[in-house]
């Protein structure tokens, strides 16, 4: 008997974040591993590009997503995804997602569904909660996770979100919910980016801030650092991948006048080789963000040298030692850090290998004979 096949089920790919990445990590990680795939992808009506919404574009991800599962229920009814076969989703926010489990009772093509969480209406910064969509997208959200045979988080804490929020409360999922850590592949950064070890030799005096312009990541902080610093001969750089800036906060007109006035630099449409090359010479990192996260860019940073100093307020804890982590809100502290690891930058790269074998922990949930350990014990969080 075969083994059971992966129907894989990507993001739609966009250039300006981590999605084109984690496609080609998660298949590498399935070549590696020998297991059989098939690639189910959507339709892209926006040439992926986000020009609605913040996170994916608001238009482009319910039509990629419904047009998705219109294909993988056309292969179920073809007969090329069979009983024990496993859908893999990398985003459980996936709009139709219960027509899978639909179409599994009515045909009992007893296939398996799982989906990785990267947030929702449980977390009080997510974008769903802040637009108030909550009121109703909590009882969808409770239906997919009843529905479904298993939930991958990256970060205890947002399980922990996840579970004391009321879209749990009577909902007997605990089994079903698994933390495995973010998907990453440090080696495969390091390589693109063209980055040696020596590189940490040569670092300047940049501090980066990687984040959307959105509320949650409190770009007001970053500012009142630079702000601080101004006599130094410092450099602060904002990135974006986008082409045009957006976000709810702080004004365009505010970030021109930190412009204007030296404070900062923001540096607008990068490409993933040219924002590597920064990080490369930069040799700070800094967050600020109150969204629950582990960090894509934090990861990302980090495997290439740089020196992390974020808040206590996200998941941050549960992979960086106590010393690269400020009180949030506590502009002294940052400070402090800031002033430390300018002077004297640390390699942090120990610290987040783990997340190199988080896509291996989802396959061996789903029944893959993967030998990979648990993660480390992480902190009990408090509200």
């Amino acid at each position: 008997m075969s083994e059971p096949k992966v129907i894989y089920l990507p993001i739609e790919g966009y250039e300006e974040r981590y999605t084109n990445q984690l496609d080609a990590w998660i298949v590498e990680r399935l070549k590696k591993n020998h297991i059989p795939y098939l690639r189910v992808c959507g339709e892209a009506i926006n040439e992926n590009k986000i020009s609605t919404g913040q996170v994916l574009d608001g238009y482009g991800r319910p039509y990629y997503c419904l047009t998705q599962l219109a294909g993988v229920i056309h292969l179920m009814k073809m007969g090329d995804i069979k009983p024990g076969d496993n859908i893999f989703m990398t985003d459980i926010w996936t709009f139709g997602l219960e027509a899978l489990p639909y179409v599994r009772t009515i045909t009992q093509n007893k296939i398996n569904i799982y989906g990785f969480n990267c947030a929702g209406t449980f977390e009080k910064k997510d974008f769903l909660n802040l637009t108030g969509m909550t009121p109703w997208a909590k009882h969808i959200e409770r239906g997919w996770f009843k529905a479904v045979d298993g939930v991958f988080f990256a970060s205890q804490k947002l399980m922990d979100m996840a579970f004391r929020s009321d879209m749990f409360q009577h909902l007997d999922v605990a089994e079903k919910v698994h933390l495995t850590g973010l998907a990453t592949n440090t080696k495969y950064i390091r390589k693109l980016a063209g980055y040696e070890s020596s590189d940490r030799n040569h670092k300047e005096n940049i501090i980066v801030f990687p984040h959307r312009l959105d509320a949650e990541k409190r770009l007001d902080m970053f500012l009142k650092l630079a702000q601080w610093f101004h006599y130094r001969e410092w450099r602060f750089i904002i990135t974006s991948g986008r082409k045009s800036l957006y976000g709810t906060s702080p004004s365009l007109k505010e970030i021109k006048h930190y412009q204007k006035s030296g404070i900062i630099e923001f540096k607008l449409g990068l490409s993933k080789e040219t924002y590597y090359k920064l990080l490369r010479k930069s040799k700070i990192i800094f967050s600020s963000a109150e969204q629950d996260t582990v960090g894509n860019a934090m990861l990302e940073a980090i495997s290439l040298g740089c020196t992390p100093v974020a808040t206590d307020n996200v998941s941050y804890q549960e992979y960086l030692p106590k010393e690269f982590i400020y009180e949030h809100g506590n502009l002294q502290d940052a400070i402090c850090k800031v002033t430390k690891y300018m002077e004297h930058p640390v390699d942090c790269y120990g610290y987040i290998k783990k997340y190199d074998r988080s896509i291996d922990r989802m396959l061996k949930v789903m029944g893959y004979p993967i030998k990979v350990d648990k993660l480390a014990t992480v902190p009990k969080w408090e509200d």
